[in-house]
């Protein structure tokens, strides 16, 4: 869209040059939009577009000297049809001094003169809305004689003026807190807000629309109740048998005691394993002479426990063997350790006469295990074959 600089009709001129001698006033008072295809033969000698739509608005105008800026407006909310925006006259009222009656004229007229005309839609709703706004200078010679028709708008303002305005935060309005009901609010901020209330009475509900003092009240009272409830000993006086349980203080018969471990105190074993047993058969363990060697491990859980060992020594010569026994929780492979003080001490001695080939001793004694290997370790006078099984009853 692009329209030809405004052509001046002979009337709009004859006006103009009545205006500038003083010989009448000039008062531009309509914008008419129009759809001509073919702007008038004779421009000059025209009192109206080729094909008038739609009246547009005069919004503005300022003068500049021997001119005026003229700003007008339409929208499409009252079409029904859509149109390509092709014309514009400006019309004008001229009242000349003479006394005779005043008259409406076309003073200037403006026609597309591209190919492209602007397309104004019909509306249809408000994803249709069509507005357009437009800047005319027009020439007028002697602006002081020269009005426009504004009907409900004033002079419009520069865009610098009105950014200015927008960005003004200092009040330009000069409005008071008064004129906005701001009298009777406290200057105070949200967060320093201070609320005046009484507790409700009783626990209700809040709800919406009430006023704050109602609202605190009664957030007041369910804080309270709260605080005392948690701070209140068994305060739903629950008792063992409402949920139950039982009581903190109570006997069972012996019959009604099934799971568990009663302490050797109460008459039970402390928590017994029951028996272990281990056999060991086959061929036995070679020991030197002078040698302390750890023929066998024993692996008793913590607790007090009997334990049963039986030995079997066989002679490795033709004589007989003394031999001692121990209990340690070290084991040995051979090794010379005279004079140390094993922690089970001496469990038992053997002794081999020289025309027997074997003999068998048997030893009982109560151990206390925490839980880590003992081993059975025996110290013959001469090199000798041992075997042995052992069995273990928890006590405590």
């Amino acid at each position: 869209m692009q329209f030809c600089t405004p052509i001046i009709t002979t009337a709009g001129k004859d006006a103009g040059i009545n205006v500038i001698f003083g010989q009448g006033t000039l008062e531009f008072n309509r914008v008419v939009i129009g759809n001509g295809r073919i702007a008038p033969a004779d421009i000059a000698a025209a009192s109206d577009v080729a094909s008038e739509v739609i009246d547009a608005e005069l919004v503005g105008y300022e003068s500049q000297g021997d001119s005026m800026l003229l700003r007008f407006t339409f929208n499409n909310k009252e079409l029904e049809e859509g149109f390509d925006w092709t014309e514009y006259g400006v019309f004008a009222k001229y009242t000349p001094n003479d006394g005779t009656a005043a008259k409406t004229i076309l003073y200037c007229y403006a026609y597309d003169t591209t190919e492209s005309p602007e397309s104004v839609p019909a509306f249809t709703g408000s994803t249709s809305y069509y507005k357009a706004k437009f800047d005319l200078g027009v020439s007028v010679g002697n602006a002081e004689l020269v009005t426009v028709d504004l009907g409900d708008y004033t002079d419009f303002v520069a865009k610098e003026e009105l950014q200015a305005h927008e960005a003004n935060t200092n009040n330009p309005h000069e409005v008071t807190k008064a004129q906005v009901g701001l009298s009777n609010v406290e200057n105070v901020s949200v967060n320093d807000a201070r609320p005046t209330f009484t507790e409700a009475t009783s626990l209700v509900n809040i709800v919406s629309g009430e006023t704050a003092t109602g609202l605190w009240g009664k957030v007041k009272k369910a804080i309270s109740t709260l605080i005392s409830h948690l701070s209140a000993s068994n305060p739903h006086g629950i008792t063992p048998s409402k949920i139950g349980a039982a009581a903190s203080t109570h006997n069972h018969s012996a019959s009604e005691i099934t799971s568990g471990i009663l302490s050797a105190a109460r008459g039970g074993t402390g928590g017994n394993t029951g028996v272990i047993n281990q056999n060991y058969a086959g061929i036995g363990t070679l020991v030197n002479a002078g040698k302390y060697r750890s023929v066998r491990t024993i692996n008793l859980p913590a607790g007090t426990w009997v334990v049963n060992l039986i030995l079997n020594v066989e002679n490795y010569t033709d004589y007989g063997c003394d031999a001692e026994i121990y209990l340690t929780d070290t084991a040995y492979t051979g090794t010379n350790i005279d004079g140390i003080a094993f922690n089970q001490g001496l469990v038992s001695r053997v002794h081999t006469d020289s025309d027997n080939t074997g003999e068998t001793a048997s030893v009982t004694m109560i151990v206390v295990s925490t839980g880590n290997n003992l081993y059975c370790t025996v110290h013959p006078t001469r090199k000798t074959t041992w075997s042995c099984y052992w069995r273990a009853v928890r006590i405590i």
